[in-house]
C-alpha cells in the first residue's frame, strides 16, 4: 500500500481549516494576464535590443507594449509589474537609468495612479 501524498494531505487539512480556502487556491491571480503581458513587454523589449535598435521586430515591441498598457492593476502584484516595466524602459545601453518621460513614457504616471487607487487614502 502506498503512502498518501504528503500535499494533498496538507491540503486538505488547510481545507477543512480555512473556509474557502480551496476555492481561493482555484481562483486565477486578479492581476494574471496584466502580470503576464508586462512580462512579455519587457522580454519584447530585450529580445528588440538583443537583435540591435536596427532589428525588425519593433512591431512586436509596439504590440507587447499596447497590450500590457490597456489593463490597470487590482493589486500590488499588479503594480509591482507595471514597475518592472517602467524599470526596463529607464535602463541605459550603459546599465545606467533614465527616469525622463522619453524614455519610460507614462509609465510612472500610470504607477502612481494605480498606487492611489489601490491604498486608501489613510489621511481620511
Amino acid at each position: 500500500m502506498s503512502a498518501p501524498d504528503r500535499r494533498a494531505v496538507l491540503r486538505a487539512s488547510l481545507a477543512a481549516l480555512l473556509p474557502g480556502a480551496s476555492a481561493a487556491a482555484a481562483a486565477p491571480h486578479p492581476d494574471a494576464e496584466l502580470i503576464r503581458r508586462c512580462q512579455a513587454y519587457v522580454a519584447a523589449v530585450d529580445a528588440f535590443w538583443a537583435n540591435g535598435p536596427d532589428a525588425p521586430d519593433f512591431d512586436e515591441v509596439i504590440a507587447a507594449h499596447d497590450a500590457a498598457a490597456e489593463f490597470e492593476p487590482e493589486t500590488l502584484d499588479g503594480v509591482r509589474a507595471m514597475a518592472l516595466v517602467a524599470k526596463r524602459e529607464a535602463l541605459q545601453a550603459d546599465g545606467s537609468e533614465d527616469w525622463s518621460d522619453s524614455y519610460t513614457g507614462k509609465w510612472p504616471q500610470w504607477i502612481a495612479e494605480a498606487v492611489l487607487n489601490l491604498v486608501p487614502d489613510i489621511a481620511a
